[in-house]
Parts: structure tokens; sequence; C-alpha cells
């Protein structure tokens, strides 16, 4: 019966967990708002890069890149949803498209976009998202 813990130590365990909780909350508040100022500059940085006409830079303490990334919305009205229908099959490709998870539509929309030739190209019911840029860091 000696090993069993006493009131005491119950009481200072169960201090040390609150304790620990408050330092844990405490360190992602600090965090978050270092995210939030690192977010920040990386899209002054890719402001720069790309008034520059780069899309990376190499940099005494590593390489900062980034790239553009545009996904497209599953067509929500059912007169998009026609419009899209029917483009799937007038490029006979319905069958294969018509249970597309996001990751494959995206990848057939852009890949139709650059085949396209034109920077206006629309797919018909298919909206495309706003372009959302991906900052890559290497340290040396």
């Amino acid at each position: 019966m000696d090993n069993e813990p006493t009131v005491k130590q119950l009481e200072a365990m169960v201090a040390e967990c609150f304790r620990l909780r408050d330092q844990y909350q405490d360190a992602k508040k600090v965090s978050g708002e270092y995210y939030k100022k690192l977010t920040e500059m990386q899209g002054q940085v890719i402001e720069v890069l790309t008034e520059l006409g780069k899309t990376s830079y190499v940099s005494d303490v590593g390489t900062f890149s980034f790239k553009v990334q545009e996904s497209f919305r599953v067509p929500k009205t059912p007169e998009a949803r026609k419009q899209f229908f029917d483009f799937l099959k007038e490029k006979g490709i319905y069958d294969d498209m018509i249970s597309v998870n996001s990751m494959t539509l995206n990848s057939w929309a852009k890949a139709e976009i650059e085949a396209s030739d034109s920077l206006d190209y629309q797919i018909p019911g298919l909206e495309k998202s706003d372009p959302s840029f991906k900052a890559s860091m290497r340290a040396k």
C-alpha cells in the first residue's frame, strides 16, 4: 500500500497538468502570431519576385521560391452542372470524369486550359477559384 499515490502527490500532478496546458496554450498563441508574420512577409517577397519576373531567389541564408496554385470549384447550380457535363460529353470524357475527385478535376482543368493556348479560356460550367501562392524556403 506504500506505492499508492497520496492526495498530495495527486494534487501536484494535476497542478502540473494545468501548468503545462497553460504553457502549451501560450506557445500556440505565440506560434500563431509568428505564422501570421511569416505569411505576411512571404506575401511581400512573392510580390517583389513577381515584379522582377522571377519565381525564386537564392540568398545568403537560403532559397526562397513560390508557385501559383489554381483550383477549380465543382459546379454548384443545376445550370452550371449541365453546362459542364455537356462539355465533358462533347469532349468524350464524361464517363471518366463524372465521379471525379477535386485533385483529378484540378489537374484535368489545368491541362485543358494549357492546351487551349488562350489565357481567357473558360470551361463551361466550371468556376475557377482565386489563385493561391505556395512559398517554399530551403535553408543553406
